[in-house]
């Protein structure tokens, strides 16, 4: 599990690792993957001005123990919109739009997101809307020589 700090830009400059998964070089790895590749909208203050806030994630590696594990990696696309309460708890959440290449079915989205995305509690009695996109997208690399 990461804790990671998002800037008003939408951009990762803070990563800690809150879990550990027993590996030292994957928490490393984990942390360097969220500050290079994850980018988010932004919370936004009472005002509606875009603020720094921290996230919780789990962050689950699974592998086959074969050098070809990477061939088990499906590429996939996720949009949800969830309405968090001022204490930063989900309480609803909505498939925007899931897509996958096997036809796998959306159900599992809202309830992970639900049980295991943690936001920071806000200022102020309004719940906000947001709108989380997650993708794995997979490209072919020339051939090594």
């Amino acid at each position: 599990m990461v804790r990671i700090r998002v800037d008003a830009d939408g951009s990762v400059s803070g990563c800690e690792v809150v879990g550990p998964s027993g590996s030292d070089a994957l928490d490393e790895h984990t942390c360097f993957l969220m500050k290079q590749r994850m980018r988010y909208e932004p919370a936004k203050s009472a005002a509606g001005q875009p603020v720094t806030s921290t996230i919780t994630h789990r962050v689950i590696w699974k592998g086959t123990g074969r050098p070809d594990g990477l061939a088990l990696l499906k590429p996939v696309w996720v949009e949800l919109e969830l309405i968090v309460a001022p204490d930063g708890s989900t309480r609803s959440c909505n498939v925007l739009r899931f897509e996958t290449l096997t036809g796998e079915a959306p159900d599992v989205a809202c309830p992970w997101a639900v049980q295991d995305m943690k936001f920071p509690a806000i200022e102020g009695k309004n719940d906000r809307k947001v709108r989380y996109r997650n993708s794995v997208e997979i490209s072919e690399m020339p051939a090594a020589r």
